[in-house]
């Protein structure tokens, strides 16, 4: 049994204490060997082996033995041998009490072992989810800390707080991140996207989500007012997207239109915003009749602190308006035209965007080329083919084009533009976007074997006219085939020497 120190004094002070008041009621009151004297010494003995082991009930049994043999021989007298003992078999029992003492003793340990052991693994049991107990807390308190405290990136405090909207966009973006648009996946990961660096906070978060989700069109406050725009698909639909910071997405819609995303967006806090709902994007001539991507936009919600989402209501890209089947990297929607290279311009030619791939092709950066007239980094050699190609887009309909960009660096660049022009409801020409592709090796490689074609054909006639020619005139014919030299090569002078031979009597040098 396992008892405290405190309880086991008091335990041994009582059985001491009964062996006291048994051995004298046996003295003054028992005064035999009797069923109650034999009961009593019994529960004695067995009360002391079950509390202190084998060796105190071999002892308890011992001393009540020895005390009731020795009275009962004092009582009676001197006893002859052995028939004196032969009828006492009061004195046997007597003699058995230190060994039931004992075995009882025995008994009880080892019992008490099993249950020792029992008790230490409960211990041992208690200890470790008292242990556990504490790590929880701490673990909690961690967790806590964790949540108030941004430890996972120490300086994203001071990131955010660079742009007053900094900490509202990130949110929208950790949704959108996880959030697959409905008819496409997006295109990039976050991981994967290059923005440069210098720009606010707010700015470089909307660039990433707009990489990850190319259909959002912008970024609005619960009550509609837009916090940020997405330049690519603003430039496409002609839309001046940092303008429309902070002014509502309404001004962007016809009147009816207007009036039903005003009671659309009303109903966010109280979870009824419709997200199927689609409204019409106005343009200066009342709306489109063509345009590469769709003009409708839908809402939806995300974020902490949960914020609006104005998207494209339809990711396709309508080729099939320009009777074209576009570009294999544009054929999954938006997400595909957002990693082509690309410009958009306006009515008069001035670039509204422009990717960076395209701008380091010729040595400048987006930032140089916005709002500069897309001719002037045409070259001159090609003004009355870029003429053509801007004059067709009051068509409305797809052209194309090869157009050689002015010169840099001693390089030459050629770019195949496709147009897709978008025009309003009376067919005015609203802007166009341009698809770009590098074609300057295949065109050079086109210009050289195209230049030794005509220089074949050049020898072959002079030859011909040389044959047949007398010698009086050989003179102004070489002078006219340097000229023809010159013409074909594109150089202001040509010469030619011919040496002495057996043939030739006079060294010449025209």
């Amino acid at each position: 049994m396992n008892i405290s120190g405190s309880d086991k004094r008091w335990l041994t002070v009582i059985v001491l204490a009964l062996h006291v008041l048994y051995l004298t009621a046996f003295l003054f009151l028992i005064q035999s060997i009797s069923s109650l004297s034999t009961l009593l010494s019994l529960l004695l003995i067995f009360s002391c082996a079950l509390l202190y082991g084998k060796w105190a009930g071999f002892l308890s049994g011992l001393v009540v033995a020895a005390f009731q043999t020795g009275y009962i021989l004092y009582s009676t007298g001197p006893i002859p041998v052995p028939s004196g003992l032969a009828g006492r078999l009061d004195l046997l029992n007597c003699a058995l009490l230190p060994l039931i003492g004992l075995l009882a003793g025995i008994t009880a340990e080892k019992f008490s072992i099993r249950n020792r052991k029992l008790a230490d693994h409960v211990r041992s049991l208690d200890e470790t989810n008292a242990t556990l107990v504490r790590h929880l807390d701490r673990y909690d308190e961690a967790f806590q800390d964790l949540s108030l405290e941004k430890v996972y990136s120490r300086s994203w405090d001071s990131w955010t707080e660079k742009d007053p909207f900094g900490e509202q966009i990130a949110g929208v973006l950790l949704s959108v991140a996880l959030i697959k648009p409905p008819a496409e996946k997006p295109s990039r990961s976050m991981t994967s996207v290059h923005v440069p660096e210098g720009t606010a906070a707010g700015v470089n978060l909307s660039m990433l989500m707009f990489a990850m989700r190319p259909d959002i069109l912008a970024i609005l406050e619960l009550d509609g007012r837009i916090v940020c725009c997405n330049p690519l698909l603003t430039a496409i639909l002609g839309i001046d997207g940092n303008d429309q910071t902070g002014k509502e997405i309404s001004g962007l819609l016809p009147a009816d239109d207007a009036a039903r995303v005003r009671r659309n967006i009303a109903g966010t806090l109280k979870s009824e915003l419709d997200s199927h709902e689609r409204y019409d994007i106005m343009s200066a001539d009342n709306g489109f009749d063509r345009i590469l991507i769709c003009p409708q936009v839908s809402l939806e919600c995300a974020g902490s602190p949960i914020m609006l989402i104005a998207r494209i209501a339809d990711t396709t890209l309508r080729f099939a308006e320009y009777g074209s089947e576009g570009a294999a990297e544009v054929k999954s929607g938006l997400s595909g035209l957002a990693s082509c290279d690309l410009c958009c311009i306006d009515p008069d030619g001035t670039i509204t965007y422009i990717t960076n791939r395209i701008a380091k092709k010729i040595s400048e950066t987006p930032e140089s080329m916005l709002h500069q007239k897309l001719g002037k980094f045409v070259s001159k050699q090609m003004a009355r083919e870029y003429r053509n190609f801007i004059s067709g887009l009051s068509t409305g309909a797809c052209v194309s084009a090869d157009i050689e960009m002015r010169p840099c660096e001693g390089r030459r660049t050629i770019f195949h533009l496709d147009a897709y022009p978008a025009t309003g409801r009376s067919g005015r020409l609203l802007g166009a976007t341009i698809l770009l592709a590098d074609v300057t090796d295949v065109n050079m490689i086109e210009e050289t074997l195209q230049h030794r074609l005509s220089m074949e054909k050049l020898i072959s006639g002079i030859s011909a006219r040389f044959i047949s020619m007398g010698v009086e005139d050989l003179v102004n014919e070489i002078r006219q085939v340097l000229q023809r030299i010159c013409e074909v090569e594109d150089v202001e002078e040509a010469s030619v020497e011919i040496y002495q031979s057996s043939r030739i009597r006079n060294h010449a040098k025209y």
